[in-house]
């Protein structure tokens, strides 16, 4: 399956990953979830370039 975003759900997918890098905004969950959310937000970006 092929997820491609439009340029507002790119804006959006680089807004999320930067505050996923930014630890604070994560500092209350589990190491498991914080990976599981890096590998989605990486997945949809690879996806849509």
């Amino acid at each position: 399956m092929l997820i491609e975003l439009t340029s507002s759900g790119r804006l959006t997918a680089t807004t999320i990953r930067q505050a996923v890098t930014d630890r604070r905004a994560l500092g209350g969950l589990p190491a498991d979830a914080i990976a599981g959310l890096r590998a989605a937000l990486h997945a949809l970006t690879e996806a849509s370039s």
